[in-house]
């Protein structure tokens, strides 16, 4: 069924139970065209059907009319190694609205049964999760989410300032922390920033400090990552036995001077520790605002 009537024949139930958070889910919007369009309004249709059962939704009939919203991005297939053997993954990439707030969401399905449906599926549960986790910030007004991009700390304080000092005072967060929503992967982003700034402590050039009022340079987790591929293949009596690497990804927004930029740090070679991402990370920040100064 398609989108639109999904949502209509959804709209002439009875009304829900109070409790219910509206919800609107499309593809984003002004973002691709053709078979592109349909294939994210298909998966946009699977999203709607598995929150209505979930009893913690009611669809709305636009963006505006939904306190909850959810952009469709885009649908991929990624290889990877499951089990040591090569597969694939349909992937469905999200990004979940409240006002101002942003939280990207992926839905994954892979194995023999690998399906958009079941990647769907997979998407809905991290929302109905997130909505259930977030009940009480849901039911306040929009206004409480943080005005700032992404949960961002506001851009008062040092990291207002246009000119860097020469030893700039750093502080690394994980993102979203100021909106009052929590999310699944707060606690892993904030390992990850303190990750981060152990990495930086060892640059004299810089100063780490504990809070963003105190900072030249706010540093944020946005997002963690992994990918598994197959590297090498060798047979034995058995079959085929496949090599596998793993790499890890930080994604980090750092402001400071009134600009900011997205950054990302990985792993390399066989070393896929979240760790090793953050030192890598710290190497590029480090470079950022030596070109900052």
């Amino acid at each position: 069924m398609p989108l639109v009537l999904l949502i209509a024949a959804m709209l002439a139930q009875p009304a829900p139970a109070p409790g219910r958070v509206a919800l609107f889910v499309g593809p984003e919007a002004g973002r691709g065209t053709g078979g592109d369009l349909r294939d994210r309004q298909d998966s946009a249709a699977d999203l709607l059907r598995h929150l209505a059962d979930s009893g913690v939704v009611t669809p709305a009939r636009s963006a505006a009319e939904a306190i909850v919203v959810v952009d469709i991005r885009s649908r991929r297939i990624e290889d990877i190694a499951e089990g040591g053997r090569p597969s694939s993954a349909y992937v469905i990439d999200a990004v979940l609205r409240v006002g101002t707030y942003e939280l990207p969401m992926h839905g994954r399905s892979s194995g023999m049964v690998a399906t958009w449906r079941l990647a769907a599926s997979d998407l809905g549960g991290d929302i109905e999760r997130w909505i259930k986790d977030n009940q009480a910030a849901l039911a306040a007004p929009i206004a409480k989410a943080d005005p700032s991009p992404r949960g961002a700390p506001p851009a008062s304080g040092r990291a207002g300032s246009r000119r860097l000092p020469d030893r700039p005072a750093v502080y690394c967060a994980a993102a979203l922390e100021a909106s009052g929503f929590v999310d699944k992967d707060l606690g892993a982003r904030r390992d990850s920033a303190a990750d981060l700034a152990k990495a930086l402590a060892r640059d004299a050039n810089v100063e780490i400090v504990d809070a963003a009022d105190k900072a030249d340079v706010v540093v944020e987790i946005l997002e963690r990552t992994q990918t598994r591929k197959i590297t090498g293949t060798r047979y034995t009596k058995t079959g085929p036995a496949y090599t596998t690497t793993s790499t890890s990804f930080l994604r980090a927004r750092v402001r400071a001077g009134g600009s900011e930029s997205v950054l990302e740090g990985r792993s390399g070679g066989f070393t896929e520790s979240w760790r090793a991402a953050a030192g890598d990370l710290a190497r590029k920040v480090a470079g950022w605002v030596a070109s900052a100064r």
